[in-house]
């Protein structure tokens, strides 16, 4: 039932999109061609090691992985911790824990705030405060909403693309959607408790931002929409003014705009449906009216603010109360590992002469932004194949690649890219597949290390009782298969193998390797990688459900074409996955170096 699972071909297409930025950063560069070739549709690689002329030492193996031990961390001291020598204030690390952790907390809050103030408006204009009054039968509506929501498009996707054995059974599948989204809530941090608290967030916003023709007598029809858009009709007394001026964006805001006018003058309602993406739109509105700048937009708020809004400043502090509860051991160890990485990176890029401030980096995001505005996948939506879940958490990560990328071409060679591209990225650029077999040991009940620890624990022992037998490993704890397969669902290009194994930019990012990669690029046929835990809660699924540990063995490589030439769209890719590698490769050499002057205030 997931997005993802739905769009595996897709992601392929966005690992590395082609932008305008990127294409005009790469001007610079005196990249030699290659010869290319006829196609050779489903040449299988005879031998894969004279395929990898050269091993990609930018690319992580197991056996290099940087560990980061934050076991002896005091989150209450501050500071927290010295990095050569340098004090980690305590609300430092609880600004980056809120970033990794607290995506529902800080919308929530932001969602509060902005709702408040038109609240307050209204009533000082003499509207009944009972209006806005949100009770507890309200907030199970809007659950019980949701679930006839999750039923409704498992029962879609059965009848879309169901077996005729799926349709037979599709009361079950039906009943095993809404359980399994009942167990993602009650898994993500906060359970269910939280979740309800987002839902009387939601309603709350409604009630206030939504048109509502109560006490209204309505005389009007309907509108043309098309016609609106063209002549903008006035705005009805019974439609709030800020719903109204948030939604005046683009012909796509506006069409919203009327098709809630005409949910309430034709008495419709408003489809489950499309609530939660009106409120993302009205909500985006109204924050570019308000104003939001987080701390790594805005060097001059105060060192211990989280963000601003409006013109009220929130301290990290008001929403720790909120997000230490949920906080586990690999939750600290990740915020910390982030924590570390961002701060080097910018101190080099600094020296380097690269980092760009805050004026000019606005410009550089909102261009960036704008390669995709008007496309069938807006940014917003883009990103979530990155691992993203949140515009400005990916706004800060960007800041830092697209600085890397700056420096990196700086002093690019012919030799360097061409050698990425020719020989071990090769399989990459010619569209090549990588067939795997996959073990996975999933981690339910919660997200700690000690589940992780239980779950590698079993997929070892499993292997070891089955005498190291791989296919009878994957017999006993195979790897989830999709809704619908494609193909064998054991043959993958590189960005849906990364999805398939729980991996996105963020979560590589974090963790500090990929076994997707490490098998992709070193891995010959026989070989076995891991066991892995993929602990990061911001992965390419989107949330904790999918955690586990996962084995796999390489079994062969085919391709699709032999390598094309080395120009245009081909050029511009090879120069960004050689940039995408090596700033993790370089992320992480950052770390180890630092690791053996990091001191906690555990240590003394």
């Amino acid at each position: 039932m997931n997005l993802a699972l739905s769009t595996l071909a897709l992601a392929g297409l966005l690992a590395f999109p082609s932008s305008a930025a990127a294409q005009e950063a790469n001007q610079g560069l005196r990249l030699a061609g290659a010869d290319g070739a006829a196609l050779d549709t489903g040449t299988r690689i005879a031998d894969i090691q004279q395929h990898r002329i050269r091993s990609l030492d930018y690319v992580r193996r197991f056996d290099d992985i940087v560990h980061f031990d934050a076991s002896a961390v005091d989150t209450d001291a501050d500071p927290v911790m010295w990095i050569d020598g340098d004090p980690v204030a305590r609300s430092e690390f609880r600004r980056r824990a809120t970033m990794y952790v607290g995506v529902t907390e800080v919308d929530k809050y932001i969602l509060n705030y902005i709702t408040l103030l038109e609240r307050d408006r209204r009533i000082a204009k003499g509207e009944d405060p009972a209006k806005f009054a949100i009770n507890d039968a309200v907030v199970s509506q809007k659950m019980a909403d949701y679930i006839d929501l999750v039923r409704s498009q498992a029962e879609q996707q059965v009848e879309q693309t169901g077996t005729p054995d799926e349709k037979e059974r599709i009361e079950e599948l039906k009943e095993q959607a809404v359980n399994d989204f009942l167990a993602s809530v009650e898994n993500s941090p906060g359970g269910m408790d939280m979740y309800r608290d987002m839902l009387s967030a939601e309603a709350n916003f409604e009630r206030v931002f939504f048109p509502d023709a109560t006490g209204f007598d309505i005389v009007s029809e309907s509108v043309d929409i098309q016609k609106a858009l063209a002549e903008e009709p006035p705005r009805p007394e019974w439609y709030p003014q800020g719903t109204w001026d948030a939604l005046d964006v683009n012909d796509q805001t506006k069409n919203l705009r009327y098709f809630l006018m005409n949910s309430v003058i034709d008495g419709t309602g408003i489809p489950a449906f499309f609530k939660t993406n009106i409120v993302q739109q009205i909500k985006d509105g109204l924050i570019t009216d308000v104003g939001l700048k987080f701390f790594f937009d805005d060097s001059t708020l105060p060192a211990n603010a989280l963000f601003r809004v409006g013109e009220r400043v929130v301290m990290v502090d008001e929403l720790w109360p909120v997000i230490a509860p949920i906080l586990t051991s690999i939750d600290i160890e990740l915020s910390l590992r982030e924590l570390v990485k961002l701060r080097l990176m910018r101190a080099e890029l600094e020296d380097a002469g690269f980092w760009v401030s805050d004026e000019e980096f606005e410009q550089i995001f909102a261009d960036h932004r704008a390669e995709y505005d008007g496309t069938l996948f807006p940014l917003k939506n883009i990103i979530i194949f990155r691992g993203y879940s949140w515009l400005d958490r990916y706004r800060e990560h960007y800041r830092h690649r697209r600085a890397y990328a700056s420096m990196l071409h700086e002093d690019l060679s012919d030799e360097e890219v061409l050698a990425h591209y020719q020989t071990g990225g090769r399989l990459f650029f010619e569209r090549g597949h990588i067939v795997l077999d996959v073990a996975f040991a999933p981690v339910q009940g919660g997200f700690n290390q000690q589940l992780f620890d239980d779950a590698q624990a079993k997929l070892e022992d499993t292997f070891a009782d089955v005498g190291g037998d791989f296919a009878a490993l994957v017999a006993e704890m195979p790897m989830w298969e999709t809704r619908k397969k494609r193909g064998d669902d054991r043959t993958f290009q590189r960005a849906p193998a990364r999805m398939r194994l729980a991996e996105s930019e963020l979560s590589i990012f974090l963790t500090g390797y990929s076994i997707t990669d490490d098998a992709f690029y070193h891995g010959v046929p026989g070989e076995i990688f891991g066991p892995w835990p993929q602990r990061c809660r911001r992965h390419a699924w989107g949330g904790e459900a999918n955690a586990g540990v996962w084995m796999l063995r390489v079994e062969d490589f085919t391709r699709r074409q032999v390598l094309p030439p080395f120009e245009d769209r081909n050029r511009t890719l090879a120069i960004e996955d050689y940039t995408d590698l090596t700033y993790q490769n370089w992320s992480e050499e950052l770390l180890a170096g630092v690791l053996p002057t990091v001191k906690f205030a555990a240590d003394g």
